[in-house]
């Protein structure tokens, strides 16, 4: 087996998308085991919603690259061919998993927002308080929110991960 350097069209673009994927997802899933443990991320790091725009940086390549299977009735089950069983398995998992968390989200946020107003911590939603809260309070909101968020991201990054890493080798040895 040969080594291929990065002028080689192997190493290339699909290689840096999958690095980078695989790394948006690692970051991704560290934001959101914060989010259960008190830590303030978005206070600390602000920076930490740039993950919001990375997924595009990822994901939007690997739609131009499955093009030819986008309009398959049985597009998923062709994205998944190519690559080990396991990963069609996480990949449906934590699709399942991103869809309850964020139903949790909206049921402890009770579909508001967390916000500062005049020295006062509160919970709105389109304009209309919801409820004050205590400064605990308003930080775990915040964490909600990101938590809401970060469980998308994890999908967001993991398929173009999954995609760009295992989808071409198993279809080089075939």
């Amino acid at each position: 087996m040969q080594s291929q350097s990065m002028a080689e069209p192997g190493f290339s673009f699909r290689r840096l998308v999958g690095v980078l994927a695989f790394a948006g997802f690692g970051i991704s899933l560290l934001v959101h085991l914060s989010t259960f443990f008190g830590i303030h991320l978005q206070d600390t790091i602000p920076a930490v919603w740039l993950l919001h725009l990375g997924i595009f940086i990822v994901f939007i390549p690997m739609v131009f690259a499955t093009q030819k299977l986008q309009h398959r009735k049985d597009f998923w089950r062709s994205f998944f061919s190519t690559m080990p069983k396991w990963t069609g398995i996480l990949a449906k998992g934590l699709f399942v998993y991103a869809f309850l968390n964020f139903a949790l989200f909206f049921v402890l946020s009770k579909g508001g927002v967390p916000e500062r107003r005049d020295e006062k911590y509160v919970l709105h939603a389109h304009g209309q308080i919801i409820k004050e809260l205590t400064r605990e309070e308003y930080d775990w909101q915040q964490a909600y929110v990101l938590r809401g968020f970060s469980g998308h991201w994890m999908v967001f990054y993991l398929i173009p991960a999954l995609y760009f890493f295992y989808s071409e080798k198993r279809a080089s040895v075939r």
